[in-house]
């Protein structure tokens, strides 16, 4: 009796342990709220999770997709009203530019090897270079941009997704110190590498005349 009380017990926390791994290991991909990016991404049974402008974060299937919004079966969601929107899958969504040129950041083998922390910020900062390489494919021919502008923002966001730095002087010493992958010591580092790599090496790959036309950003 004692042994069959031990099996159930260690049967339950096995069941636990997977089902927790499982939800851990839920993949979400970011698509931009704007109706020609959500009209390619977001189908009827996807499951989204909605982060609204007025920080309200919302998980539900969709049951309908509008121009305008994302419906549910309990609410609808104005497309406006969205500051984040994730699409569970493990795939990444389609997008509208780019007539399915690969998106993300382009790091080279040799480094990804040599270098663990390139080869985490790579997925990391996948939504800044994602936005990077818009900006170089359509940002000129939609919106008038130039190279300095999408580098500059390349950076910026970059930035924005490393940790937030501390207010105390124990915390501040701590992050400067760190050498962890996810320290924002880190993360700042090789956001200036990855800027670095793309002032170096990008010239060649910002297209004017040849862009074509994608709004990315909404309309111009």
């Amino acid at each position: 009796m004692i042994w069959r009380s031990l099996e159930l017990r260690y049967t339950a926390v096995f069941l636990l342990a997977i089902l927790s791994v499982g939800v851990a290991c839920t993949t979400t991909h970011v698509v931009k709220p704007l109706p020609n990016f959500v009209e390619v991404a977001i189908q009827p049974g996807d499951t989204v999770i909605v982060t609204t402008h007025s920080r309200e974060t919302i998980e539900f299937v969709v049951t309908e997709v509008t121009e305008t919004a994302l419906h549910g079966a309990e609410r609808q969601i104005a497309l406006i009203e969205i500051a984040e929107l994730r699409k569970v899958g493990r795939e990444r969504p389609p997008s509208p530019c780019g007539d399915g040129e690969a998106l993300g950041c382009s790091v080279p083998l040799l480094v990804s090897l040599a270098s663990k922390e390139h080869a985490h910020y790579k997925e990391e900062f996948y939504s800044a270079c994602e936005q990077h390489d818009y900006c170089y494919r359509h940002g000129s021919r939609t919106y008038g941009l130039d190279r300095d502008f999408c580098d500059a923002e390349f950076l910026q966001t970059m930035q924005m997704t490393c940790p937030r730095s501390t207010d105390s002087t124990i915390g501040t010493i701590f992050e400067v110190m760190s050498d962890s992958i996810d320290s924002r010591t880190t993360c700042l580092k090789v956001a200036a590498d990855f800027h670095l790599a793309a002032r170096d090496f990008g010239e060649k790959h910002f297209q004017t005349i040849s862009g074509s036309y994608c709004e990315y950003n909404g309309p111009p």
